[in-house]
């Protein structure tokens, strides 16, 4: 069912932002340009449901909330998951509101968008920089969404060094995506 004009004016449709820019000021800009609210990546669910919440009518909304509330409360007790010691298993899936089916799934599509990106973190050249910046980026909200902060924080090291054309520090740090020692 399509909504015609004034339909829309009297029932607008709420307009959420998801951004990975979250400067200071933001909200103003979002709001200024007729966006209802903004979030940031890498997403949260307990926060799209805060969004979600005050954006949808009461009348609209779930009346179930129970079941969705389960769903983010992140991995329970008596579940078992593997344990991978450079990332923060709970903290992302309250984030993405998963159980350890979902979460599996998530791990396996990370590991396949990992091992597509290392062949391309070779030392770059500076007419490959773009292309470099480009995958460390991937990698860098990739590992953050999954709770790989420690990957994701070194990933946006080497963003910022390709952004700035800063090849020696690029050499000094690409070895901690290239070489990593046995056993982490």
């Amino acid at each position: 069912m399509w909504l015609n004009a004034s339909q829309i004016r009297r029932n607008p449709i709420p307009i959420v932002a998801l951004t990975a820019n979250a400067v200071s000021g933001m909200r103003e800009l979002f709001v200024e340009k007729d966006f209802n609210n903004f979030l940031t990546k890498p997403l949260d669910v307990s926060k799209l449901d805060e969004v979600l919440e005050r954006q949808i009518p009461k009348s609209k909304r779930e009346r179930n909330k129970d079941a969705g509330n389960a769903a983010v409360s992140g991995p329970s007790l008596g579940e078992s998951f593997p344990i991978i010691p450079i990332i923060d298993i709970a903290k992302s899936t309250a984030r993405f509101g998963i159980k350890r089916e979902g979460y599996l799934k998530l791990l396996s599509m990370l590991r396949k968008e990992v091992e597509g990106r290392l062949p391309a973190l070779t030392m770059p050249k500076p007419e490959t920089l773009p292309a470099f910046v480009n995958h460390v980026h991937a990698l860098k909200g990739t590992c953050a969404s999954m709770g790989a902060l420690e990957i994701s924080e070194k990933a946006a090291e080497l963003e910022v060094a390709g952004n700035s054309e800063d090849l020696m520090f690029i050499g000094e740090n690409l070895g901690f995506f290239v070489e990593r020692p046995q056993g982490t």
